[in-house]
């Protein structure tokens, strides 16, 4: 059988669209309206009413691109389908004057503006846990968690963009304040793991930096099929990965999976170095220098995506491709390679994930560990513990090596 190099841009698949991004619209004794919205240039679809009134919600979240939790400004939750439109009362309620929401890892988290408080809700069995109150006092705003599984917090307090450890609810400001007043935030994945912002003031779609929380030019919303005018009023915006045709899966043998814990969130560390001696049917497909890449790591019921713009990628020579971002600019990846020097010959990957670049949420010990590297526009290459060696494994280390899983057991990030 022929390996080739696969680097070139004929080979990769088509580009990726935008993710599904929604925008819900309200006010006090109005209807509640949800619509879908592409960020960059403001147009708006009307998907249906989710309610003719009295309360207003202030809390939007997406599951996925066809389930969406909204939240009632007196703490009831409700699902909501896109495609067929339906509202259901969940029966579950969580705090009162609900102003953030989001959705990860199976549960919502929630920021309401009475006592600044951050909660965690899980919708079925109904519960809520109280993680604490927020370093910054909460007045509107948002939300979201990026692609690399960092959260961020706008309040209209100060007007300005925090990072949030939701296990704390310690909120790092990002720039400068008095950059305006928000009603959502959310994060296109597809598109470069971008920043957005729903603006009422403005009534608008505001792009925002991550890195020094400047806003950008603002598209005003345009709506062909509102009956009237469309002027944002209160309200949130959510998004939600796509459902994309799977990758072609390569499967690798894991040389060394380390996971680090020694003395808190700053000292952890996660290392994957893949080594397949020759000959072997891997190959280097893609090219993450046109629309990034990222890696998951799952540990049992916990897993995090760690994302590498296309930006921070390099070709080294013509074997293959290297990321860099020693001062975490882009998140906790320090670096990264993907490597194979010729054809059937030896076959290499190596990532560093420091605590000290960004949020690192996969902490030993654990069962099994399983590990997703994924090309975006070309294949994912996939690693597991199962069948391996664990060599050490407790609250402060794990580490394992292992053959080549049979198949995927992690899914690609979106």
């Amino acid at each position: 059988m022929t390996i080739a190099l696969v680097l070139t841009l004929a080979s990769l698949q088509p580009a990726r669209t935008a993710t599904p991004m929604f925008l819900l619209d309200s006010n006090v004794n109005e209807p509640t309206l949800l619509y879908r919205v592409d960020p960059a240039s403001g147009l708006l679809t009307t998907i249906g009413t989710v309610s003719t009134g009295p309360v207003e919600m202030l809390g939007l979240a997406a599951v996925n691109q066809n389930l969406l939790y909204v939240a009632t400004y007196d703490g009831s939750i409700l699902a909501v389908s896109v495609e067929p439109f339906s509202v259901t009362d969940t029966g579950c309620t969580g705090p009162s004057a609900i102003v953030g929401l989001a959705f990860s890892n199976g549960v919502l988290y929630a920021t309401e503006e009475r006592t600044s408080t951050l909660s965690r809700i899980e919708v079925s069995p109904c519960k809520t846990t109280r993680i604490g109150t927020v370093s910054v006092p909460v007045d509107g705003g948002d939300i979201a968690q990026s692609g690399s599984g960092q959260w961020y917090l706008w309040t209209n307090s100060t007007g300005g963009l925090y990072r949030l450890n939701v296990t704390t609810a310690v909120a790092t400001a990002v720039g400068a304040t008095a950059q305006g007043t928000e009603s959502g935030l959310a994060f296109d994945y597809q598109g470069g793991n971008a920043l957005f912002a729903s603006s009422a003031p403005l009534n608008a779609m505001v792009p925002v930096d991550p890195v020094t929380g400047t806003p950008g030019t603002a598209a005003p919303f345009v709506c062909p099929d509102c009956p009237t005018p469309f002027h944002h009023r209160l309200g949130d915006l959510a998004s939600a990965p796509l459902s994309q045709t799977v990758p072609s899966s390569q499967t690798v043998a894991t040389k060394t999976l380390l996971l680090k814990n020694p003395d808190g969130p700053t000292a952890r560390k996660i290392q994957w170095s893949v080594k397949v001696g020759s000959p072997n049917g891997n190959l280097v497909n893609g090219d993450p220098r046109t629309n990034g890449a990222a890696l998951k790591v799952q540990l049992d019921a916990t897993s995090q995506c760690f994302e590498m713009p296309a930006s921070g990628w390099s070709p080294i020579t013509t074997i293959g491709l290297k990321y860099a971002d020693p001062a975490g600019a882009n998140g906790p990846v320090k670096m990264a390679r993907i490597r194979k020097k010729t054809p059937g010959g030896v076959f290499k990957l190596k990532f560093i994930i420091l605590g000290k670049n960004g949020a690192v949420n996969v902490v030993p010990p654990g069962t099994q560990a399983d590990t997703n590297f994924f090309i975006r526009g070309g294949d994912q290459y996939c690693g597991s513990t199962v069948n391996g060696t664990i060599k050490r494994n407790d609250a402060k280390t794990l580490k394992a090596t292992s053959p080549a899983p049979g198949v995927c057991n992690v899914t690609a990030c979106p």
